[in-house]
């Protein structure tokens, strides 16, 4: 009888080991769920059969689209152009650092870096991309280019009219001088 109570002892020890084990992997998992929860930046995870595995909270509102929906399907799924850095990333391990892409069909513009996911043997077991949604940046990159061009049209109008002036008031002068001096009719002294 005390080999068995020294057996289930035993059994009982690893039991607890275990439970101890479990509760650190969901402390664990809660922790990285907030992180992610709380990123600037969306990030996706897919497998290496480039299935879904997380699509945080900021990557649904810059490509507009549910987890629910998306976790456990293909990254056919997602936009053409990160689906191919994704299976860029993970079929041939390619690393993708702010790359800028440009969505024209769902109208984003995107930072997007990518990087694949090893196991301890060195295997690509899967990838990750992370998403910086740059639209307003572009955007306000356009507008500046814009305003530039204007302020060198107005400076160009403007050295323009100054050189059309000077002669302008020359003339001016000169055919006031002229009225003044003669009965001339300036009409005719003009043609």
């Amino acid at each position: 009888e005390l080999e068995r109570i020294f057996v289930l002892s035993g059994c009982l020890g690893k039991a607890i080991q275990d439970i101890y084990n479990y509760q650190r992997v969901c402390y664990q998992k809660e922790y990285i769920q907030k992180i992610l929860e709380r990123m600037g930046s969306g990030v996706i995870t897919v497998n290496n059969r480039e299935e879904i595995i997380i699509f945080n909270p900021k990557a649904e509102d810059i490509l507009k689209r549910k987890a629910v929906d998306l976790v456990g399907r293909t990254a056919d799924v997602l936009p053409r152009v990160i689906t191919d850095m994704i299976r860029e990333t993970v079929r041939e391990g390619k690393v993708y650092r702010r790359h800028e892409v440009a969505s024209e069909a769902d109208g984003l513009f995107l930072e997007v870096d990518t990087y694949g996911l090893h196991s301890a043997g060195g295997e690509i077991i899967g990838g990750v991309v992370l998403l910086d949604d740059i639209s307003v940046k572009k955007e306000l990159s356009k507008e500046k280019k814009r305003g530039e061009k204007l302020q060198t049209l107005n400076e160009l109008v403007g050295r323009m009219a100054h050189e059309l002036r000077n002669p302008l008031v020359s003339v001016r002068t000169f055919t006031q001088l002229m009225k003044e001096s003669t009965n001339i009719p300036v009409q005719i002294m003009l043609i």
